[in-house]
């Protein structure tokens, strides 16, 4: 029985300790690219606008000039965009024919030697984004008919920026009479690469 006794402790200390099983680990990397995106949605008004009406993405002056003696009334409308820009990115105004043009062109142009007329309506654009602004000035016109320009105005943006794009178009009145017709221009609001 002693032999049986010592036979069953060496086999005891031939198997060794018990150990848990082996362990491995391995890392997963996990990526991916949020792409650059801006919106702008439709406009609509702040608050009341003067002498002038908004339906759409259309601003209509009531009255651009006096039906008495045909000076240059003043107006203001304020539209505001709701916008989202999730980089650093660019805001941007753009005149496309550098004031209101009059669409007769220059079949009404004042004859040599009458005085002077407004022929271009100049206005200003203010634009107000991530609590910086920036202006578009256009001029009036009073010498001779001016040919439409584009006037641009774009400022830069550090960062991702979410919130009301405000733009405020005003035109100053002045008692220079303005030549009759219909007159018109197309502003440009963007956010994003630069206009």
């Amino acid at each position: 029985m002693k032999k049986l006794v010592l036979l069953a402790a060496g086999a005891a200390l031939l198997a060794g300790p018990a150990f848990a099983a082996p362990s491995a680990s391995n890392d997963i990397t996990i990526n991916g690219t949020a792409p650059q995106v801006c919106t702008l949605g439709n406009p609509n008004t702040t608050g009341s606008a003067t002498n002038a009406t908004f339906a759409g993405t259309t601003v209509s002056v009531t009255a651009l000039a006096s039906a008495t003696d045909a000076s240059l009334n003043q107006t203001s409308v304020t539209l505001r965009y709701a916008g989202m820009c999730n980089y650093a990115h660019n805001v941007g105004l753009k005149s496309a024919n550098g004031g209101l043009v009059n669409a007769s062109g220059a079949a009404n142009a004042p004859v040599a030697g009458s005085g002077t007329f407004i022929q271009r309506v100049g206005y200003t654009a203010t634009a107000n984004w991530a609590g910086a602004n920036d202006v578009l000035a256009t001029s009036n016109s009073t010498t001779s008919y001016v040919a439409p320009g584009v006037v641009k105005a774009n400022w830069s943006v550090a960062g991702a920026n979410q919130g009301n794009l405000d733009v405020n178009v005003a035109i100053a009145s002045s008692s220079t009479p303005v030549v009759a017709g219909t007159y018109g221009d197309t502003l440009t609001v963007g956010i994003g690469a630069a206009l």
